[in-house]
């Protein structure tokens, strides 16, 4: 890994593992004694006496049981292992929880801390067929984006995970969509009446407006109909650059304006060139 800041500390071998496919020793952490600065291919080396700083992270459950619950952590300041360990150590509050099942909702909310800036807010729901594992790389993801920049190296003040669990499983499938008018003047707004039915629910009908610039050309035009990660990777491919960042700063930004994926969307695309000028697309 090159340079790093890991703590250094005793350790004592508590037994071997003896497989045929790959044997290794069990051990168990002492005290701390100092920092790893050097990871390389021949050996590490450190630096007895200063401590490592470690980045705190908080995670707060609710409706798992009566009372509120809060797990503390430290977590390595590294860019390969920060995501990883933010991820399980909000999958290991789950399992002490008793919230692991797949039956349930949970809707989560991250808070990044940022010195001089303010903070990143991220918050969506989770209710797949496994949203505890769902939520865990939820987590990790925009750190392991963040940390792994190729701009600035990121330097946190703090990560706080809040998780409402639900019982039931609140997951909508969209089943079709239908214009209502077959022609939509320039100007004007077309309306879309979208079926959607509830994960071993009810079903439901809603209705969508979606105002037509007055600038269109008279044409053939489709409208497409989903989920805000949907969206994201559709405009990703048709509008790369949008999703192209070109600082820290710029990725903290456009991660705090994703959207999320309890709402439904509806956008008309034209087929038509475009302009990429300062990392932003224009029609």
């Amino acid at each position: 890994a090159g340079g790093v800041r890991l703590p250094l500390s005793t350790a004592s071998i508590v037994t071997v593992v003896a497989t045929d496919y790959s044997s290794f020793k069990l051990g168990a952490r002492g005290r701390e004694v100092g920092v790893v600065s050097q990871d390389r291919r021949a050996g590490v080396c450190g630096t007895i006496g200063p401590r490592a700083s470690l980045l705190p992270m908080t995670v707060r459950l609710e409706g798992l049981r009566p009372a509120l619950q809060r797990f503390r952590f430290e977590l390595v300041e590294d860019r390969t292992l920060a995501p990883a360990l933010a991820g399980i150590a909000v999958l290991n509050s789950l399992l002490e929880a008793g919230g692991s099942g797949g039956n349930q909702t949970l809707a989560w909310t991250v808070r990044l801390h940022r010195g001089g800036h303010q903070p990143l807010v991220l918050s969506d729901v989770a209710a797949g067929d496994a949203p505890a594992a769902e939520l865990a790389g939820d987590v990790s993801g925009p750190l392991a984006l963040l940390f792994g920049n190729p701009f600035t190296r990121l330097r946190l003040d703090s990560v706080e995970v809040s998780v409402r669990a639900s019982p039931g499983r609140a997951q909508w499938a969209l089943r079709g969509a239908r214009l209502l008018e077959g022609a939509v003047r320039p100007g004007g707004v077309a309306r879309l009446e979208c079926s959607l039915e509830l994960w071993r629910g009810a079903e439901e009908t809603r209705l969508l407006e979606v105002p037509v610039p007055e600038e269109l050309p008279d044409g053939p035009y489709r409208v497409w109909v989903g989920g805000g990660p949907e969206l994201a990777r559709l405009e990703a491919a048709r509008q790369p650059a949008r999703y192209r960042p070109r600082s820290l700063d710029d990725a903290w930004r456009r991660l705090g304006a994703l959207r999320r994926s309890t709402a439904l969307y509806a956008v008309v695309l034209v087929d038509a060139p475009g302009v990429t000028a300062d990392g932003n697309d224009y029609p």
